[in-house]
């Protein structure tokens, strides 16, 4: 899930995850255990997003290691241009 779980919003934003081996600029691996819930390695793919519904949302999967979120935090970022972003002078 990319978007807070809060109670404020009725949908979620989700990064498309997948355990077929890919490598490419907007994706990221991810293993399983620490908490991840994953059971096999797996890639997010930041440039795979969906929004859903609450209703559609049965339960948490696991959550990604603080480290891992830090780590690939200028991946997301620049498929959005959003590290290309500079504070104005």
């Amino acid at each position: 899930m990319v978007s807070r779980d809060n109670d404020r919003r009725p949908d979620l934003v989700v990064c498309f995850i997948t355990s077929v081996p890919r490598s490419g600029p907007h994706m990221a691996p991810l293993g399983p255990g620490d908490g991840t819930g994953l059971k096999v390695p797996s890639v997010v793919r930041f440039d795979k997003l969906a929004t859903l519904d609450r209703s559609v949302i049965v339960g948490r999967l696991g959550t990604a290691p603080l480290s891992w979120l830090l780590a690939h935090r200028g991946t997301f970022e620049g498929v959005f241009g959003f590290a290309t972003l500079r504070p104005p002078e």
